[in-house]
């Protein structure tokens, strides 16, 4: 699974590097809501070359415990499609809430810094690594 999605983080690097598709970078970083482009740059950095990637490698594992969960405990074949389906994208829609959540508390710790948002995103990504080191 982490083949198919090699080229989707090697295109993170235009989002680093090409300031969101934007020519300029400033206007990027305004658009974006940071005073400078140097924050703006590094925010993307952190988020595209690091936690998507760290997300993304646990999505697909979590959804693949949820269907072994279905399959386990119901047994008609219509209603364990369904519920697998749905229980998957639950846990997709509950990962994608969570990073969202990661990339507001990230710019959030870049724009204004405060204790309390780097320890919130400290956590958040020893989470995740506790759940890299649970699942694998």
């Amino acid at each position: 699974s982490m083949i198919a999605i090699l080229p989707w983080f090697g295109a993170e690097l235009l989002y680093v590097f090409g300031c969101d598709g934007h020519a300029d970078c400033e206007t990027s970083a305004s658009y974006a809501g940071f005073p400078s482009v140097s924050q703006y740059m590094w925010t993307n950095c952190i988020w595209w070359l690091f936690v998507v990637p760290l997300g993304a490698i646990l999505e697909i594992p979590l959804q693949l415990i949820a269907c072994k969960w279905v399959m386990d405990r119901i047994p008609d074949g219509k209603l364990r499609l369904v519920s697998g389906t749905c229980l998957c994208a639950i846990f997709l829609f509950l990962c994608d809430c969570f990073m969202t959540t990661q990339r507001a508390v990230l710019t959030v710790t870049m724009v204004k810094f405060s204790p309390l948002w780097l320890g919130a995103l400290v956590l958040s990504v020893l989470l995740e690594f506790g759940l890299v080191w649970f699942l694998f």
